[in-house]
């Protein structure tokens, strides 16, 4: 059990957990692509997402930072984006079976590699 937290820069995590959650945030509201998804998802766009959503989305994001940073502490960063990039066509293909169109896959897909990328970025940034 230890290898999930000895060494792992805790600062990082969750700075790159709240950054990528704040970058969804932009990234799915009407001034980016948040009306658009929503078309393309064929459901109603709200500006009031729903909190418990939110939340899960939010507890997905630490443990995905916490992932990145046992990750990064290992040296395998590379590795990481590797495992984000074949999420993002999994996740593509599974939008595929919920019938949302290329334009939604695309800003999904985009979506959890920009997330990584900032993850990464916060365990690079800020050596423990």
């Amino acid at each position: 059990m230890t290898e999930l937290t000895i060494g792992v820069n805790w600062l990082a995590v969750m700075a790159g957990a709240v950054i990528a959650y704040l970058v969804g945030w932009a990234w799915y509201s009407p001034r980016f692509f948040g009306e658009r998804w929503a078309r393309a998802a064929n459901v109603e766009y709200s500006t009031t997402p729903p909190v418990a959503a939110m939340a899960m989305h939010f507890s997905g994001m630490v443990l995905l930072s916490w992932f990145v940073g046992i990750m990064a502490r290992e040296g395998l960063l590379a590795t990481t984006l590797l495992l984000m990039i074949a999420g993002a066509v999994l996740g593509y293909g599974t939008d595929g079976y919920l019938k949302i169109r290329t334009d939604g896959k695309l800003i999904n897909a985009g979506y959890w590699i920009v997330s990584v990328i900032v993850m990464i970025a916060a365990q690079a940034l800020m050596p423990g």
